[in-house]
């Protein structure tokens, strides 16, 4: 009886041991459907945030999702990004209707978009001026521009001109594997920017490289001004003698007295003369360098140029890689 027991157990573990690794291989998880109503051929799809999945679905096009709550993201090439999350139910058919915008192509649009990461085959485009090169974390890639795979993380990204007088300019930025981001970085002055400067003594010409210009407005601006404002204080401090003298000598009854007075209102006079022109000299000098260094400013130009901002579309058309050119073919 009791070997019957056990062996009924046994038989009784057996089986459920059996079963339970019939019921695993049961695949119980439910889906739902998500078609798409979208103005453009394609997009690309990024389901729950798994960006390492991302992949491009077609205009009318239906997947299966499992059923829960649902996030979906699509990007194309020319509008921001699209969100949406919801709760997809079993066996549900749930359309997502979107218009997306034909926007220009812009580092604004550009920046984070999964679709650019997804057609350009980089992650970041690195920009600077015609005459420089591109070094990537100390390694050169090309001049003007590049379209690369960088690191994930932190990059160093330094612009070097190669005219006579070499200058390097150092920029650091972060970007990710699944997102395109856009990096300028320029050794050439900005127009705007020494636009600007040309209101402060010389800092126009110092950030144009012209330095010993530049150097002369400030020395010259400082030294006037300060001529300008010791003279007023010495003019100052001599009109207030004069005006003592003169009170004593309209208040005075003695005539020896008064004749000594006037001649020391006269030798005063004759000194605010002196100190008042030097002032005026001075103030007029001040203007002048200041007047001319704002119009040296505006019109003086680097010898190496200015700076010359493209547009995005420029470094995209001009890259040869033939799958961009085809997916810009696109009614995106």
């Amino acid at each position: 009886m009791i070997k019957l027991i056990i062996n009924t157990t046994v038989l009784t573990f057996i089986l459920l041991c059996f079963l339970s690794k019939v019921f695993a291989q049961v695949d119980t998880t439910s889906f739902g459907s998500i078609k798409f109503d979208l103005n453009v051929e394609e997009a690309i799809l990024i389901l729950n945030n798994d960006f390492r999945d991302a992949y491009p679905i077609s205009n009318g096009q239906t997947v299966q999702v499992k059923s829960g709550l649902t996030s979906v993201k699509l990007s194309i090439l020319n509008d921001y990004l699209f969100e949406k999350q919801f709760q997809l139910e079993k066996d549900s058919l749930v359309v997502i209707s979107h218009t997306f915008d034909s926007l220009a192509l812009s580092k604004e649009v550009l920046k984070g978009n999964y679709a650019a990461r997804y057609y350009l085959g980089a992650n970041a485009l690195l920009i600077t001026d015609t005459e420089s090169n591109i070094f990537l974390n100390e390694k050169m890639l090309g001049r003007e521009y590049s379209f690369v795979d960088a690191k994930t993380g932190i990059n160093n990204f330094t612009a070097t001109s190669t005219n006579k007088r070499e200058i390097s300019k150092l920029v650091e930025f972060r970007n990710s594997d699944y997102t395109f981001t856009v990096v300028e970085n320029y050794v050439k002055p900005s127009r705007k920017r020494a636009a600007k400067l040309a209101f402060v003594p010389g800092f126009s010409q110092v950030y144009k490289s012209q330095e010993l210009k530049g150097l002369l407005f400030q020395t010259g601006f400082t030294l006037a001004a300060l001529s300008t404002s010791t003279y007023e204080l010495i003019f100052r401090s001599k009109k207030r003698e004069y005006d003592d003298i003169y009170s004593k000598y309209t208040a005075s009854i003695n005539s020896a007295e008064a004749t000594t007075l006037g001649d020391q209102l006269s030798d005063k006079n004759d000194e605010l003369k002196q100190i008042s022109l030097i002032r005026n000299i001075s103030l007029v000098a001040v203007l002048s360098i200041y007047s001319y260094n704002i119009v040296d400013g505006f019109l003086s130009k680097p010898k190496s140029g200015y700076r010359e901002v493209k547009p995005i579309e420029f470094y995209i058309n001009s890259n040869n890689n033939s799958t961009l050119m085809g997916t810009l073919n696109f009614n995106f």
